[in-house]
């Protein structure tokens, strides 16, 4: 199986599906957005703008800036003092945004407002929450503003807003990372379905999400999540992220393996991945060992990929609930009458063999050594 890159969506779908990571990363028929994932996308953009607001106020010393946003679009002027400005929630405020917040299925852990709440900044909140969720609007009904609404005060009220990134110094808001493996088990050389030789360094590709100063020389790396504290790779269902499994968790290690290359002179890097809706924040301390590690887990997974000619389904009789109503292979038709896609390219695979399949089924678009993120929860 073609492999060039390694992302941590790509290292864990691999996990979760073979199949699945075969049709999304090596044949390149992207994944549909799903409402979920737009409403985690909505928040994750409220906190970046918060994040990128600060740094240009950092960097400009003013008392105002004109901010825009490249998927927004313009914001419009933003004035220092109103940043922060505090504003104390009125009892019948409290109760109604409380009333909001009871849905277990939704909100896991206890997220009620106490009375004389303060929160701070609130109108550019507001305006830059309802500009979010126009941009990604997936046919959502005011509950789903709502929550969007709430997702983004919880991580900013929590902790009295410790992880608030106007309270922080800011490093870089969404900054992107695309590096070269120099190892000589990183060398690849494929032919393409269409005949083209490529060859190359594996790489590793992703984005994070925040990253602030805490200290002299100690950077913090901050991982929003919206979804579920669940291990989806967990052949059990509702499976929980613990803290010893999020302490090696692929992600945050991957994170920290590209930060320590992005800030080589920093004397130490946190990482704390915040489960807005699902535990709150979890944080981790690595060190070079994470290294060593994390360069182990992608050689493997890199091997693993490789070799791979036959990949296996999540659930071979595509009964349970992640085939049923995660993937969207399953949901997609194919060209073989009353079969799903992942079942049709899965059958073709053992008829004429992977690279046949692969001439024949890739995306013409697609370019097996750029991969665009549909955005993650």
């Amino acid at each position: 199986m073609l492999v060039t890159y390694m992302r941590s969506s790509s290292y864990s779908n691999f996990d979760f599906c073979q199949m699945q990571y075969y049709i999304n990363y090596v044949l390149g028929i992207q994944r549909e957005t799903s409402p979920k994932a737009a409403k985690g996308t909505a928040t994750h953009k409220v906190l970046e703008m918060l994040a990128r607001i600060k740094l240009q106020f950092q960097k400009e010393q003013t008392g105002w800036i004109e901010f825009k946003d490249k998927e927004v679009g313009k914001v419009g002027t933003v004035y220092l003092k109103d940043l922060l400005s505090p504003y104390e929630l009125a009892p019948t405020e409290i109760d109604a945004i409380n009333n909001t917040r009871i849905n277990k299925n939704t909100y896991k852990h206890e997220c009620f407002l106490p009375y004389g709440h303060i929160r701070y900044g609130v109108d550019l909140v507001e305006q830059l929450t309802k500009l979010a969720c126009k941009t990604y609007d997936n046919g959502w009904a005011p509950v789903d503003h709502r929550d969007i609404a709430n997702w983004v005060w919880m991580a900013l009220d929590h902790n009295n807003g410790a992880f608030d990134p106007r309270r922080r110094t800011i490093v870089a808001a969404e900054p992107h990372f695309n590096f070269g493996i120099d190892r000589e088990w990183a060398d690849y050389n494929w032919t393409m379905a269409n005949g083209e030789k490529i060859s190359g360094k594996l790489g590793i590709k992703g984005t994070i999400d925040l990253i602030t100063q805490v200290g002299d020389g100690i950077l913090e790396i901050v991982d929003w999540k919206s979804g579920q504290r669940l291990d989806w790779t967990s052949r059990y269902d509702n499976d929980i992220k613990t803290y010893a499994k999020l302490q090696k968790d692929f992600q945050l290690m991957l994170y920290y393996y590209a930060a320590r290359r992005m800030y080589p002179d920093v004397k130490q890097i946190i990482v704390t991945i915040f489960f807005i809706r699902d535990g709150g924040p979890f944080t981790m301390c690595y060190d070079e060992h994470t290294l060593e590690e994390t360069e182990d887990r992608l050689r493997s997974r890199f091997n693993e990929i490789s070799k791979c000619i036959r990949p296996t389904m999540q659930d071979p009789t595509q009964c349970n609930f992640k085939c049923k109503f995660i993937c969207d292979y399953f949901k997609m038709t194919s060209p073989k009458e009353g079969t799903n896609f992942c079942r049709y390219i899965h059958d073709k695979i053992h008829e004429v063999g992977i690279d046949e399949v692969t001439r024949v089924h890739t995306d013409p678009k697609f370019n097996i050594e750029h991969y665009e993120a549909p955005g993650e929860v």
